[in-house]
């Protein structure tokens, strides 16, 4: 195919150029001429220089993959062997060729289906395993080593973001189109609903899009200072003081909130989108201990494959992943369920001018055990309220203006029932349930598939209305992100990656884990309930109690809350004496006859 073999007369060439158009500048400079063309000159000699990089690189590419080719296709021993893998390998190299002519997104998704098929076909071992997988390991070279994060949520957004830095590719597959501007998706139903970045969240996100604050600001993004800002109604304590904890959270839609990430990732020229594109499987490697691609089908339900080294799992289900562990044998994590069976429903209002001035957001806490009902209001972007009521155990959410005011009505305190009352509503009411939070134990299991990490929801999926989802999904991409940096020099960079992640975020998952736990403080929550419940119960009345009267305590309990510090934060030592000292002093020992009876207390006041 008349493929060079020696460089040496290319390179010299380039040289002598090179040396000529450094002494044309020199003369024309020493002569006071003007430098312009000489240094256009240059430019254009450089643009030659890059294409010779390309053309070397191109031509090793083909000479190995030639190579690779004697070696198996055109081996009769092998080819009487492998009748099915010999073609295969054809194919491979054929479309390696195509992509060194082309190097368009066509002929790189070429060479992918065809490394997927023989990764299929190669077998796991016996005397042709070797060679073949040293030709898999050729191909991946002729394209970049790719990432993919598939998931609805913008949890694979910040995951393509983090990983797909130079020198690899990142795809991010969506079963959704992506809309240009903020808009609900049908894959992500809770995106109508009330949504905010806590400050843990905000701060996972600057390190991953530095800068970005400003962003949120010029999207509309209402910056919220804890708490002067915001009013919390608690039983017991309605509200909660209002002080200045001396750091912010912002209120945004969903919508928002995702198109701000996506635009940044978009500047990236490494990343792809492929939306519209739902991942019906992961395709395992040929010795079945990790992950080698997916595969995905568009609308017209066409197939595809897309070769991958690591896949990312933001599904917020699990689903490809339990099915690809179950495909190869592998054990799958326990999961610990707890059954609240959650509706909510949100209405959009638009700011009235006559808005209380002593608060940008609500939250009325519910008053267990006897009523699970909640309502929060956030201010978002275009001068509107996100108003969501909440309800546990199975009664249904409101569904009209009428039931939804009437819910609001109900709660111990009147704040956002008087606020909305006259507010202007701005499109239908929205409603949404969940059935269980549920943990799985990923961290438990004694080895996990190379390049395959779940996140966010995938891992953990705790209550919507606490608003601790956006936020916790930031902070585990930013681990992600920092683990595989780590470890861009070692040998197998994937090699124990998603074991090292289960360790590192469970910290994080510490404190939403534990709200959802609270919600078995009901008698019809589904769940075991642990074996210190009791006790946890008290421990936490008790920390509000000495929050309520303490602003030290209380803005370490709300920098835990906002995912600032971890919930260990609220077992130190000196914190931890302070309230079981509370606790020896309470004079309700029962945690639910003490919500019980306070929020009696209350209305009687009221």
């Amino acid at each position: 195919m008349g493929l060079l073999q020696n460089y040496d007369p290319l390179n010299a060439s380039m040289a002598q150029i090179d040396s000529a158009v450094a002494q044309l500048r020199s003369k024309a400079s020493n002569e006071g001429l003007d430098v312009a063309p000489v240094d256009r000159l240059a430019a254009a000699t450089g643009r030659e220089e890059e294409l010779t990089e390309r053309f070397k690189t191109d031509n090793a590419l083909l000479r190995n993959s030639l190579s690779y080719v004697g070696l198996l296709s055109t081996n009769p021993d092998f080819v009487e062997r492998n009748p099915l893998l010999a073609p295969s390998v054809g194919a491979l190299a054929a479309a390696i060729l195509q992509l060194t002519l082309d190097s368009s997104p066509q002929s790189s998704q070429a060479v992918q289906n065809r490394l997927v098929e023989l990764v299929e076909q190669t077998p796991a071992e016996g005397p042709d395993e070797r060679t073949a997988q040293a030709f898999i390991a050729h191909a991946r070279s002729a394209i970049p080593a790719r990432t993919s994060a598939s998931g609805p949520t913008s949890t694979a957004d910040l995951v393509a973001r983090r990983i797909g830095f130079r020198g690899v590719s990142a795809c991010n597959a969506q079963r959704d189109s992506l809309p240009g501007a903020p808009a609900p998706r049908l894959g992500t139903p809770q995106a109508r609903h009330t949504h905010g970045l806590l400050a843990g969240g905000c701060r996972a996100l600057e390190h991953l899009f530095p800068g970005i604050e400003l962003d949120l600001v010029e999207a509309g993004a209402v910056r919220m200072r804890l708490r002067r800002d915001m009013r919390f109604e608690v039983p017991g304590f309605d509200p909660l003081p209002q002080r200045d904890f001396g750091f912010d959270q912002f209120a945004l839609s969903r919508p928002a909130l995702e198109r701000v990430c996506r635009r940044r990732v978009e500047r990236e020229p490494n990343i792809e989108f492929r939306p519209r594109s739902r991942v019906t499987e992961l395709i395992a490697s040929p010795d079945s201990r990790g992950v080698a691609g997916v595969r995905f089908e568009d609308t017209r339900g066409a197939p595809g494959n897309l070769a991958a080294d690591l896949v990312v799992d933001a599904s917020g289900r699990a689903s490809p992943t339990l099915r690809f562990l179950d495909a190869i044998g592998s054990a799958k994590p326990t999961a610990t369920e707890i059954g609240i069976d959650q509706a909510y429903a949100t209405a959009v209002f638009e700011t009235p001018g006559d808005a209380p001035t002593d608060w940008l957001g609500v939250v009325h806490a519910p008053t267990p055990p006897g009523s699970s009902r909640l309502g929060i209001i956030l201010p978002m972007e275009g001068r509107r309220w996100s108003v969501s009521l909440c309800v546990n155990h199975g009664e249904a959410s409101p569904s009209d203006i009428d039931g939804f005011m009437a819910f609001a009505k109900s709660f111990r305190m009147p704040t956002i029932y008087n606020a909305i009352r006259s507010a202007k509503r701005v499109g239908d009411i929205a409603r949404f349930g969940m059935p269980c939070s549920v943990l799985r134990a990923f961290d438990k299991l004694d080895c996990f598939p190379r390049g395959l990490v779940p996140i966010g929801d995938s891992v953990c999926r705790f209550p919507p209305v606490q608003g601790q989802g956006m936020s916790v999904a930031a902070q585990e991409a930013h681990v992600l992100a920092s683990l595989f940096e780590s470890r861009r020099e070692r040998g197998d960079p994937l090699y124990g990656l998603a074991e090292a992640f289960f360790r590192e975020i469970q910290p994080l998952l510490e404190a939403p884990w534990t709200v959802a736990i609270n919600d078995l403080l009901y008698p019809q929550t589904r769940g075991e309930r642990p074996p210190d419940f009791e006790t946890r119960l008290q421990y936490g009345r008790a920390l509000i109690r000495l929050a309520a009267e303490d602003p030290e305590t209380d803005r370490i309990l709300f920098e835990v809350r906002s995912l600032l510090r971890p919930q260990s934060a609220l077992r130190e030592p000196r914190l931890a004496s302070r309230v079981k000292a509370m606790m020896a002093t309470a004079d309700l020992v029962s945690p639910t006859r003490y919500y019980r009876v306070r929020a009696v207390d209350q209305e009687k006041q009221h």
